[in-house]
């Protein structure tokens, strides 16, 4: 692909309201970084920054998700992972027991190629079901290769790890 008119081609089936993201990024990937490519690298920008995929949140894409984490279960657990390509921006994170218990946990980002930790926050203690333990009050970015990952010492009887976000990307 070495004209932006290529590029418009594979992507005129699309409106800016679709949010194409994906098919955005699938044919951006194989273009090269070199100065012929200069027009359809320069389409790029433009069609990105007209789906507003230039680092701020793009419309339709907010999510609040949870994790439901079992009573004893202990270790690592991933808690969101974005799809390769994508990125979010984490604005909230916060954990609720099911039940009264003990919780012992903590939410770090973990760089996928070489399995490092980044602590977020830690917290520890005797809840009660209408505890909520504020984990993070945002910004925090994260994508396929740096992800949301909890580790859980003790953990009676659950807990569920909300997370509210947009897509930055």
């Amino acid at each position: 692909m070495s004209t932006d008119k290529r590029f418009y081609e594979q992507l005129n089936t699309f409106k800016i309201a679709d949010n194409p993201a994906s098919a955005v990024q699938q044919v951006s990937n194989p273009v090269h970084l070199q100065s012929s490519n200069k027009e359809v690298l320069d389409a790029i920008i433009q069609v990105n920054r007209a789906g507003m995929r230039d680092g701020s949140p793009m419309p339709g894409t907010g999510v609040v998700t949870n994790v439901q984490i079992a009573a004893d279960t202990t270790g690592h657990v991933t808690i969101y992972t974005p799809n390769a390509g994508e990125v979010f921006l984490v604005s909230t994170i916060s954990v609720a027991p099911t039940a009264a218990g003990n919780i012992n946990l903590s939410l770090s980002l973990e760089d996928s190629t070489s399995g490092a930790k980044a602590v977020i926050d830690a917290s520890t203690g005797t809840v009660s079901t209408s505890t909520i333990i504020d984990i993070l009050n945002g910004p925090l970015y994260i994508s396929a290769e740096c992800f949301l990952q909890a580790y859980i010492g003790t953990n009676t009887n659950g807990v569920t790890v909300n997370i509210g976000m947009h897509r930055v990307r």
